[in-house]
């Protein structure tokens, strides 16, 4: 879902902190293996990664596909392809790319999303993706950035202990915060982007998008 640093990056598969574990919710696929197709539009929800200082990159639209691998688990595995990415703040709109795409889009590896509870003592249901990496540059190469850290998304439609084909994510920015993510702490831990020229910036950042996902079956979360 997710364009997180001008996309939603290249995620390694690895494990939350021990307090998180216990937190997150099951999903069920009742045959084993789940897919579903991920789309979202720039004319539904901004697909936008801003940071402090109010420097923008958006894509026009969102492409992807999730997986869930077992009967039983916590975890999915997704793979996004934004599409028309363009910096906004040379007034030239230069088109974006990570490395072996096509002028303007950005691709993601593998990610893992952990399917998790954002409100203690109550049912909000959301997804965290960590170990955000991934670098793209603008303008044919003149400008690099790499974007690093994690990410907090609400699920909008979750349908909570009824299985169903269709799901919706959002990630968005604090109202009135250039560069802070709506939800930051799960299990009393701070998830923040990071995103600047270099991989050790201390730029803080935060993403805004949405994405419709079609299941190729039933799934069901429990929430």
């Amino acid at each position: 879902m997710l364009l997180a640093a001008g996309v939603l990056s290249a995620l390694a598969v690895a494990a939350l902190p021990a307090i998180a574990s216990a937190q997150e919710y099951e999903v069920h696929c009742p045959t084993g293996v789940c897919t579903g197709s991920i789309t979202g539009l720039a004319s539904e929800h901004a697909i936008e990664l801003e940071n402090d200082a109010k420097e923008k990159v958006s894509a026009a639209e969102v492409k992807g596909n999730i997986e869930i691998s077992k009967s039983t688990t916590t975890t999915a595995t997704v793979s996004l392809e934004f599409r028309e990415v363009r910096e906004t703040i040379s007034g030239f709109k230069f088109k974006c790319n990570t490395a072996g795409a096509e002028s303007g889009v950005i691709k993601t590896g593998p990610l893992v999303g952990h399917f998790v509870n954002l409100t203690t003592g109550g049912t909000n249901p959301g997804i965290l993706l960590t170990n955000i990496n991934v670098t793209f540059t603008c303008a044919g190469g003149l400008s690099t950035k790499t974007v690093t850290g994690n990410i907090i998304g609400t699920i909008t439609e979750p349908n909570c202990n009824k299985p169903t084909t269709t799901n919706k994510v959002t990630f968005n920015i604090k109202s009135g915060t250039p560069g802070t993510q709506e939800h930051l702490l799960y299990t009393g831990t701070a998830f923040d982007l990071i995103s600047g020229p270099h991989a050790n910036d201390t730029t803080t950042s935060a993403q805004t998008g949405h994405g419709n996902v079609k299941w190729n079956q039933d799934v069901e979360l429990t929430c």
